[in-house]
């Protein structure tokens, strides 16, 4: 048999996702209560999307478990798992029991019309996937049996002399093979006659057949094509392989012939064992996507049901390893910009080369973005290995297929900590080692895709409508108050509706970048509800113009930003007060400091720079300004301290978005010393300890 798999199509479907965080905040807290009450887990459906599910723990922290493609879909209101199984329906025709896009199979041209072709034969549909105006149908020309169905396979037999048809369906299209189980005479080539509705076919150099609609947007996809014999290496790969070409003929307005033609050399020589197998994999054209590149091939490897990383010991005509690495992106926007506490990454080891039974390592990557078309030559940014795992299996008789694993709480921190809404992930082997070499199952893969299992926790939420008063009015957009110790307001949102406070800073819009005085915090109110503070006497300047923002603290977790700035303007006389000295010293001076007492007003707790570090529960952090506190012994044991600003250390990291920070301590802490720095963006005010 060679299989010359004609055509591979996608759709470029795009499935919902939900962010946790724009969930209403009533589910959330009454799923927290009755998990806590109950101390059992408690579903979220309202959190449910094509490829997640959350959970909330008796704890009160959230899980939410991610595939890399779609499992679920939603019919008449409710979700159902996503299953390609074909299955025979009343009318003949053949469809999966269940798939993201409107997919067809062909129960035989005896339960479908036929119409004359070109070349005398009759035209029967064989797959169709879409609908609408954007739907692709690729027909046969001549007899169509009834297919034999197994799984999401179907199978035409002898439609072809010494050859079969077979079309198998994945989660978001179809693959379609040609299987010529002997040797085919010469000049051997077949034809695919292609309806596209509105959609304009267009045939690429590599041999890839595009399907877009008037405004160039691909819709649908057929991958570039290739063969391959029976001969599978040590490492389980076809080995021995071949280039199919492709051309498009008699097109017109919603039509296209493809004509496909095997390398003759290939199908020819002695060397080659029959059956041969031609595989255009179906591609993924959403904004998720999961694919390989191997060393030696160019070829859009998204639509296979696989995932390659290692060295199969294996190599090209130049002499060079076939060695491949993988590439995962993942919908990271339930816990974007939340507090990550633990992630666990599972793929389903279906084959390994450790012949040893043991397990050898692989390392999980954070990688620049990219999409279905990365190959070897076009390969994203490695920029960081986060972890290495040994986690190894499918080598029997050591062991069988299974999930394998690795702890990547460090790097699903490092997408919250970006508020990234996709994670862009790479996986390779640690070395070149050829029992390293790892196939795992993708995301097209009938069952197991790669699974990422995140446990995260909200941040205070959005800061919105800034207010000055009293009796303040805007002109241009900037309040006026006519007081020197006005009422600074903003409503904090929480995910989780915990009750929440503000930190709010001020700047003199004639000195931008300054703080006047020190950071300013309220009292805790009910999240969504507004907190305020009163500036205090003697900072502010009649005639003025100034700007504030304010940031959010559940009384756990800080935000890690700020609100938007509100500009006002001060009209009053000084109405008295006592000042509030902030004047540090110089940062090289060698005399003690005491600032004793002169903590802002209202500070219920440590002023925090939510631009950088929580001194609390914090993701890891990126590089940043370093600061160094000044700290004299007080007479009652305690301390004094200042905080002032230094130069980034150098971390040696070759990203410095990716630098390991220095680990955060708590605010006083009574054994902090004298030099202790960690990442910080601007200078803290003065408090006792």
């Amino acid at each position: 048999m060679i299989a010359t798999a004609a055509a591979t199509v996608s759709t470029a479907s795009a499935h919902a996702t939900t962010r946790s965080a724009d969930i209403a905040p009533g589910p959330i807290s009454r799923a927290i209560a009755t998990a806590k009450h109950t101390h059992k887990t408690v579903a979220l459906p309202q959190a449910t999307t094509a490829d997640s599910t959350t959970v909330v723990n008796p704890t009160g922290t959230l899980t939410t478990t991610l595939t890399s493609g779609p499992t679920r879909l939603k019919r008449a209101g409710r979700w159902i798992a996503l299953d390609p199984t074909l299955r025979r329906n009343a009318d003949g025709a053949v469809t999966p029991r269940s798939a993201p896009e409107s997919l067809s199979v062909s129960g035989g041209t005896g339960t479908l019309a036929q119409t004359p072709s070109s070349s005398g034969r009759s035209t029967a549909p064989l797959v169709t996937l879409g609908h609408g105006t954007q739907k692709v149908t690729i027909g046969w020309k001549g007899h169509l049996p009834s297919p034999e169905l197994h799984g999401t396979r179907a199978t035409y037999r002898s439609v072809g002399p010494g050859y079969d048809l077979r079309i198998e369906a994945t989660r978001t299209g179809f693959e379609q093979f040609v299987d010529l189980n002997k040797r085919p005479g010469a000049g051997f080539s077949y034809t695919l006659p292609v309806d596209t509705g509105k959609l304009k076919a267009s045939v690429s150099k590599g041999g890839q057949v595009q399907f877009a609609d008037a405004a160039g947007r691909v819709k649908a996809a057929l991958a570039a094509p290739r063969m391959w014999d029976t001969h599978t290496n040590k490492a389980g790969v076809h080995d021995h392989t071949a280039p199919v070409t492709v051309r498009a003929t008699n097109s017109r307005p919603g039509h296209v012939d493809l004509v496909y033609t095997p390398d003759a050399a290939f199908l020819a020589a002695p060397s080659t064992r029959y059956p041969v197998t031609v595989d255009p994999s179906t591609q993924n054209l959403g904004n998720l996507v999961d694919t390989y590149a191997q060393q030696g091939e160019s070829g859009d490897k998204s639509g296979e049901t696989e995932l390659d990383f290692g060295n199969p010991g294996t190599t090209n005509a130049d002499g060079t390893a076939r060695t491949a690495r993988s590439l995962i992106a993942w919908n990271t926007k339930p816990f974007a910009n939340a507090v990550v506490e633990s992630a666990q990454l599972s793929l389903w080891n279906f084959h390994s080369a450790a012949t040893d039974g043991h397990g050898h390592p692989w390392d999980v990557y954070a990688t620049s973005s990219f999409d279905h078309t990365a190959n070897w030559a076009k390969q994203p940014s490695w920029l960081q290995s986060f972890v290495t795992s040994y986690s190894t299996l499918g080598n029997p008789p050591y062991n069988d297929a299974g999930w394998i694993h690795a702890d990547v709480t460090n790097l699903v921190s490092y997408w919250s900590g970006q508020q990234a809404t996709t994670g862009y992930m790479g996986l390779r082997a640690t070395d070149d080692n050829t029992m390293s070499w790892k196939r795992v199952n993708s995301s097209e893969a009938a069952s197991n895709p790669p699974t990422l299992k995140v446990t995260w926790d909200f941040r205070p939420g959005n800061v919105h409508d800034l207010k000055v008063g009293p009796s303040a009015t805007q002109t241009n957009g900037i309040w006026q108050v006519n007081s020197l110790t006005p009422t600074l307001q903003a409503t904090i949102d929480d995910g989780d509706n915990d009750k929440v406070d503000g930190t709010f800073v001020i700047e003199d819009t004639a000195s931008p970048g300054t703080t006047v005085g020190g950071p300013l915090v309220s009292s805790f109110a009910a999240a969504g509800t507004p907190v305020s503070v009163q500036v205090p006497a003697n900072l502010l300047k009649d005639g003025h113009t100034y700007r504030f923002r304010a940031s959010g603290y559940d009384g756990d977790l800080y935000q890690t930003d700020w609100s938007d700035w509100a500009q006002f303007h001060v009209t009053a006389a000084p109405t008295g007060g006592h000042a509030v000295d902030l004047t540090l010293p110089d940062s090289n001076a060698a005399a003690s400091v005491n600032l004793k007492d002169q903590a802002p007003d209202n500070q219920s707790h440590p002023p925090y720079d939510p631009g950088i570090s929580s001194l609390r529960k914090s993701a890891p952090q990126l590089a940043g300004p370093q600061q160094q506190p000044k700290c004299t012994p007080s007479s009652d044991g305690g301390k004094d301290c200042a905080w002032f600003e230094y130069p980034a250390k150098k971390t040696g990291a070759t990203d410095p978005h990716l630098a390991k920070p220095q680990a955060a301590a708590d605010w006083c802490s009574p054994n902090i010393p004298d030099n202790y720095t960690w990442p910080c963006a601007t200078r803290r005010a003065p408090t006792h300890c």
